[in-house]
């Protein structure tokens, strides 16, 4: 029995989908896209596992590697906090819900996290994150660009 090859080619598509590309992106241009995220892969466990114990690769190890990125080491802790709060939601009975009791998660990651931040930086969400900025307002560009054509008179007279 011949062991099947695992693709993300449907999920790439989808997300090329979702960043504008069109409906059923190129193949070509998918697997090129795939090609490249698995090789970006590829280095980045390679290089966490110069980390870890040589057996197991974990989260703290993965945590290490973006240690000097603060915004994206906010964006995780942001996550943490988010995967936290749904399961938090999901079990309880109640209907009362306080929200931002601890606003840190706690974990083994979430303590790792403090555990190298000298600074508080990590967790310190009152800064502006200038990436995420961005591309909030490239994103609001092309929307306005989009929302331009639609509207255009040639638009209106073809409904």
């Amino acid at each position: 029995m011949e062991s099947q090859k695992i693709t993300f080619c449907n999920e790439i598509s989808l997300m090329m989908f979702g960043f504008g590309d069109s409906h059923k992106p190129n193949p070509e241009t998918v697997r090129l896209v795939e090609g490249i995220v698995l090789k970006q892969l590829r280095t980045i466990v390679q290089e966490a596992l110069k980390y870890s114990d040589g057996k197991n690769l974990k989260g703290k190890e993965l945590v290490f590697l973006m240690r000097h990125n603060k915004h994206k080491m906010r964006r995780f802790v942001q996550y943490l906090k988010n995967k936290q709060m749904k399961a938090a939601l999901q079990s309880m009975n109640s209907t009362v819900i306080e929200i931002d009791k601890d606003p840190k998660p706690k974990g083994e990651l979430m303590k790792f996290i403090e555990y190298i931040d000298e600074t508080g930086e990590f967790t310190d969400f009152s800064e502006i994150d200038e990436v995420k900025q961005a591309r909030v307002l490239r994103a609001d560009r092309i929307s306005q660009v989009l929302d331009e054509k639609r509207t255009s008179p040639q638009e209106i007279q073809r409904s």
